[in-house]
């Protein structure tokens, strides 16, 4: 997966101008809808949904974030490093001019499902040696789905795709009526054909998995969507998962990323 931008607030760098601090109040800060965030070994990274970018910050910086900002709390095992409140929200303030933190809460609602994400121990292995079904409903769903992503991720942001996923699973987990037209196996082989035909995985991450969970979707499967982060080396993956199953690639390749966003 393509990461179009990951950088670094630097608290000293001439980038961000010291703010003006007005009032010696405490001042909390929140995360705005758009924007999700996650714990790496080398500190915080976070993703704009709106803008498709990314950006990280180092561990100090991370931690020094973390007093004034509740949603970015560090973890308990790694002690908050002396630092001044003023530099506390210095960084804040830089990340405020990138629309990655607000000062008000916000008043809409984003469900996402990161803390239903189980670590991945098995992936769906497809049986190739099955006969393809050569199904006109299947071939019809994997172009329409296909189709989409590609527009989608032409056209759209990351929050509007991601919405839309939640919105779509929300409506299926409220129709009792839906019921599974085929089972998973056979749709991943049906599904890994006829991509041969159109593109491959590789490299093609994101419109892989969005592709997936859209066909899946069509057939009463909704597996989770998942984007997750590398820093050393930086990368970013998507994949799709189902439980501990990963139904799209390789459970050792999955691990090396840290999740970000759940859908």
């Amino acid at each position: 997966m393509e990461a179009r931008s990951a950088g670094h607030v630097n608290a000293d760098a001439d980038l961000f101008p010291q703010p003006t601090v007005r009032s010696p109040r405490h001042r909390e800060y929140w995360l705005p809808t758009h924007v999700r965030v996650c714990h790496t070994v080398a500190g915080l990274v976070f993703l704009d949904l709106l803008r498709n970018r990314y950006l990280g910050l180092s561990r100090r910086e991370s931690a020094l974030l973390s007093k004034i900002a509740r949603e970015l709390a560090t973890r308990g095992d790694e002690p908050l490093p002396t630092g001044t409140s003023a530099e506390a929200k210095h960084v804040a303030e830089a990340l405020v001019s990138r629309g990655l933190l607000s000062r008000a809460p916000s008043r809409s609602v984003f469900i996402t499902r990161e803390h239903e994400l189980v670590p991945a121990t098995r992936p769906l292995v497809p049986d190739h040696d099955r006969l393809s079904l050569d199904s006109p409903q299947i071939v019809a769903a994997f172009a329409i789905a296909h189709l989409r992503a590609r527009w989608k991720l032409r056209r759209t942001s990351l929050f509007e795709i991601a919405t839309d996923l939640a919105e779509r699973r929300l409506r299926s987990e409220t129709n009792a009526r839906l019921r599974p037209e085929y089972d998973l196996v056979t749709l991943l082989k049906e599904f890994h054909r006829l991509r041969g035909f159109l593109f491959t995985a590789k490299d093609r991450c994101l419109l892989n998995a969005l592709s997936l969970v859209d066909f899946l979707s069509r057939f009463g499967h909704f597996p989770m969507w998942v984007i997750g982060v590398r820093v050393k080396p930086w990368g970013a993956h998507s994949w799709v998962q189902l439980g501990d199953t990963v139904l799209d690639g390789s459970v050792e390749h999955v691990l090396e990323y840290t999740p970000i966003l759940v859908v």
